[in-house]
């Protein structure tokens, strides 16, 4: 289990820290990193992934307590510790999103790339995570299948 509170906490304070620098450095303005590629844009966002839901925080976090209390659960009977980093970058994506829904409202998005919508930190561990847990279980039915 230490894995997976190391990998939850990590991930909790990267993301806790570069949304309080973007709030502190990039409010009002975009910053180029790598021209055509990478921006940091602050932007708020009311609602979930791709703004859907935008009037709904108060549900959104009630979704987020429950899902985090389901990642621990989950992430108590992970077999490997594959499957323990992915239940850790979500758990760590889910708080770290929870803790702005509560604390502002609203996440604070700041990472801009080409055709995408604006992310932050704990975005991409919270997809990075599903998609380790996704074929953690993929693979596990193929196995149970031979």
């Amino acid at each position: 289990m230490a894995v997976f509170a190391l990998v939850a906490a990590a991930i909790l304070a990267a993301d806790l820290w570069t949304k309080a620098y973007a709030v502190a450095h990039f409010a009002g303005h975009t910053v180029t990193v790598v021209p055509h590629v990478l921006w940091f844009t602050y932007t708020l966002n009311s609602g979930a992934a791709f703004s859907m839901l935008t009037a709904a925080t108060g549900i959104l976090a009630a979704v987020g307590v429950a899902a985090s209390i389901a990642v621990v659960f989950l992430a108590l009977r992970a077999p490997s510790w594959w499957l323990r980093i992915g239940w850790g970058l979500l758990l760590g994506g889910i708080v770290g999103n929870l803790i702005d829904r509560v604390w502002h409202g609203q996440v604070v998005d700041f990472i801009q790339v080409p055709l995408w919508p604006i992310f932050n930190i704990a975005d991409s561990a919270i997809t990075v995570g599903a998609i380790i847990v996704a074929i953690a279980f993929l693979r596990q039915e193929a196995g149970d299948r031979r």
